[in-house]
C-alpha cells in the first residue's frame, strides 16, 4: 500500500484535471454552437433587410429603403464579426480537445501504474503468506531421525501442535 498511496493521489489529481479540461472543452463547444446560431440570425437579418429593400422599391418608400439598408448593413457587420469569432472558437475547441485528450492519457497511465502497484502488493502479500505457511510447515516436519527421537522423548512434540494445521 505504501507504493500505491502516492499513485492514488496522483490519479485523483489527474482525474480532477481531466474533468476541468472536459468542462472547458464543453464550454467552448457550447459557445461555438451559440455563435453559429447567432450567425444564422445575422444572415436572416440581412435577408430580411433585402426583402424590406425590395418592398420599399415597389412602394417608393424612401424611409423604408433607409431602414432596409441599415438592416442589411447591421446583418453583414454582425455576420463578419461572428465569422471571425467562430474561427477563433474553432481553434480554441481544437486546442482544448488536444489538452483534454492529453489529460485522459495521463490519467489512464496513472490508472495503469496504480493497478500494477496493487498487483505487486498483492503478489508480495501472497509470498509473505506462503513463506509463513512454509516456515510453519518446516517447524512441524522433523528434519531428521535424531530430531524426531528427541522430540518423542520429551513428551512434548511440535507434531502435536501441527495436527491443528488447516
Amino acid at each position: 500500500m505504501a507504493e500505491s498511496k502516492p499513485l492514488r493521489r496522483l490519479l485523483h489529481v489527474l482525474s480532477l484535471q481531466e474533468e476541468i479540461r472536459r468542462r472547458e472543452l464543453e464550454s467552448t463547444q457550447n459557445e461555438l454552437i451559440q455563435s453559429e446560431r447567432s450567425l444564422a440570425v445575422a444572415h436572416r437579418r440581412e435577408n430580411r433587410g433585402r426583402q424590406l429593400l425590395m418592398s420599399s422599391l415597389y412602394d417608393a418608400d424612401p424611409e423604408g429603403r433607409i431602414v432596409a439598408a441599415e438592416e442589411i448593413r447591421a446583418g453583414r457587420v454582425r455576420a463578419v464579426f461572428l465569422q471571425n469569432r467562430i474561427q477563433q472558437l474553432n481553434s480554441a475547441v481544437d486546442e482544448r480537445r488536444r489538452v483534454f485528450r492529453e489529460k485522459q492519457v495521463e490519467r489512464k497511465q496513472a490508472e495503469t501504474l496504480v493497478a500494477a502497484a496493487d498487483a505487486s502488493e498483492a503478489l508480495e502479500e501472497d509470498r509473505r503468506g506462503q513463506r509463513s505457511v512454509d516456515d510453519w510447515f518446516l517447524m512441524c516436519v522433523p528434519n531428521d531421525r535424531a530430531n524426531r527421537d528427541r522430540q518423542e522423548s520429551q513428551h512434548t512434540s511440535v507434531e502435536d501442535d501441527c495436527e491443528h494445521f488447516p
